[in-house]
């Protein structure tokens, strides 16, 4: 028998990071919203997703930090102003998507 504890918590917005890729690759959401991210990605062990991701903004209005979110690791922004926000991982700037933020 194997037993942990983890949390559970309902978000309104999320992103899944899995496969080198963020899914969906457009999300539409409402000022005020936060959008959480969600790495399933394995870091090491050498398979094809060992490269380490992050969530970075092109116009740095936010940034998880580069190649910080290890599998299963969660980060979250608040977007309080309407647009397209285009982001990438820096650590793998192949991977990339939008937020588009309705007033």
């Amino acid at each position: 028998v194997y037993t942990v504890k983890f949390q559970v918590q309902s978000v309104q917005a999320l992103v899944i990071i899995q496969g080198n890729a963020f899914h969906p690759s457009t999300l539409t959401v409402a000022t005020g919203t936060k959008v959480y991210w969600l790495n399933l990605d394995a870091s090491g062990g050498g398979d094809v997703n060992s490269v380490p991701h992050d969530v970075t903004a092109i116009d740095q209005s936010f940034s998880s930090g580069t190649g910080n979110l290890v599998q299963y690791a969660l980060y979250g922004h608040t977007f309080t102003t309407a647009g397209t926000v285009p982001y990438e991982s820096a650590a793998q700037p192949s991977m990339t998507a939008e937020v588009v933020v309705t007033g």
